[in-house]
């Protein structure tokens, strides 16, 4: 049976990102759906990090319709497997580990890593379906990917310099930003390829 994700420091903190209306972080609309770019809300307590990730299926999966071939279920299947267990913030300098992760994909409402076996059983049923009716899904087609984790450092967080590994897994993927919150403060830093690394310092 698939674990609850935890959301005590979700609730609370990224609530309060959401609806902050500082400066900071009310440049633009996290929710809008870019190619290229994605959003990422990161709650900080101690040495315990409550990640959101936001971003269009193109950036990660390099489609957003519905896997047609094997190679697109099993490239679906492997992106699922690294967003749920890679870090998608970490310190540079100290230990991160993913203690719960969850991946949705909100055309269909289908989740990550614990529903996994089933779910790729259940599309490949459907594989010569979407093939037969590819045409219903064109260049139009918005599909957006949402990413939960937990991630645990053997250090406390705050004021340390965090590195993400997103930009470089996905080269469709051109600018992150992430924004932030902890018992020290909030802010906000936009992240390219070229720079992984920001500091959690208001």
């Amino acid at each position: 049976m698939p674990s609850r994700f935890p959301r005590r420091l979700a609730t609370n903190l990224i609530s309060t990102l959401a609806l902050s209306t500082t400066p900071a972080l009310a440049g633009d609309n996290p929710g809008a759906h870019q190619h290229g770019q994605a959003v990422l809300q990161a709650a900080v307590e101690g040495q315990t990090i409550e990640v959101m990730l936001s971003s269009p299926a193109f950036n990660l999966l390099g489609f957003e319709y519905s896997p047609r071939s094997k190679e697109e279920h099993s490239q679906q299947d492997q992106v699922r497997a690294w967003l749920s267990s890679t870090p998608l913030l970490s310190l540079t300098s100290a230990n991160c580990q993913v203690t719960a992760g969850q991946v949705v994909l909100h055309d269909d409402g289908t989740t990550g890593e614990h529903e996994h076996e089933h779910e790729h059983e259940h599309e490949h049923e459907h594989e010569h379906e979407h093939e037969e009716h590819g045409d219903e899904h064109d260049a139009t087609t918005h599909r957006d990917i949402e990413v939960n984790q937990t991630i645990r450092c053997d250090r406390p967080i705050a004021g340390q310099d965090i590195s993400s590994p997103i930009l470089e897994q996905f080269s469709n993927l051109e600018e992150l930003r992430v924004e932030w919150l902890s018992e020290h403060g909030q802010g906000s830093h936009h992240l390219s390829p070229g720079n992984p690394t920001l500091k959690l310092t208001p």
